[in-house]
């Protein structure tokens, strides 16, 4: 319906929705339902991280793509996504081939997106602020050399139509200078 030009026609008729009664009262009596249901996320995530360490590299990449299927129901809102990431990128930094697993899972799993936010953007967030303390892990030869790997992994593994994410590459030679400039031969293997 527009709106005619003339007297009292200017002002529009807006109704202006009413808050419903009680409303803080039932987000604090079932804020217990909500925090209950990002523990079982979260479980359910370590469950399946706990899964791909037990995995081979015969069948990697099928049962990878099962448990993005089991991934996908649990990520419904942006914070269950960066629980998500945060335990994927805590599990990858443990081991090589830990590293490896997650970045072909992280790539699975690139498309998933809650309120508008990609598990890409969030998984790239985190390399992002790991990389800003690598001076910190740079002092843990071992840290130091399991974040490099994760990310030489993403980069290798994680594509966005059909490129890798180019954005890391300057991260990667950053990494590889400070290991060329401050390691021994023997550290560098």
């Amino acid at each position: 319906m527009a709106a005619a030009k003339g007297r009292g026609f200017a002002y529009s008729q807006q109704v202006q929705e009413l808050r419903r009664p009680g409303e803080v009262g039932v987000k604090q009596q079932f804020s217990d339902v909500a925090e209950k249901k990002t523990e079982d996320a979260e479980k359910k995530i370590s469950e399946i991280c706990d899964a791909m360490s037990q995995i081979n590299v015969a069948d990697s990449t099928e049962k990878l793509k099962s448990f993005t299927q089991l991934v996908s129901p649990v990520c419904k809102t942006s914070e269950d996504l960066e629980k998500c990431v945060s335990i994927i990128f805590d599990f990858a930094v443990k081991s090589k081939w830990n590293a490896h697993l997650s970045a072909i899972f992280c790539n699975y799993l690139g498309d998933i997106a809650t309120d508008g936010t990609k598990f890409r953007t969030v998984l790239l967030r985190k390399l992002q602020t790991s990389y800003k303390d690598r001076n910190k892990k740079y002092l843990e030869l071992e840290k130091f050399l399991l974040d490099a790997a994760f990310l030489c992994e993403i980069f290798h593994h994680m594509q966005i139509e059909g490129c890798c994410l180019k954005v890391l590459a300057h991260p990667i030679i950053d990494y590889f200078g400070m290991l060329v400039d401050g390691a021994s031969f023997k550290e560098t293997e």
